[in-house]
């Protein structure tokens, strides 16, 4: 996998996929927090 940026991979297309990927990992880190408070409530009841 080549990495050139000026290879059809400009700033543009690698700043979408860096934003696509931050909106990625801030969903996962709401459902896993929601999943560890559900978890925690549980198991603390």
């Amino acid at each position: 996998m080549c990495l050139n940026p000026n290879d059809s991979f400009g700033p543009s297309k690698r700043h979408s996929i860096i934003a696509w990927i931050v909106a990625l990992l801030e969903t996962f880190q709401v459902s896993f927090s929601a999943i560890g408070k559900a978890q925690m409530s549980s198991a603390g009841s």
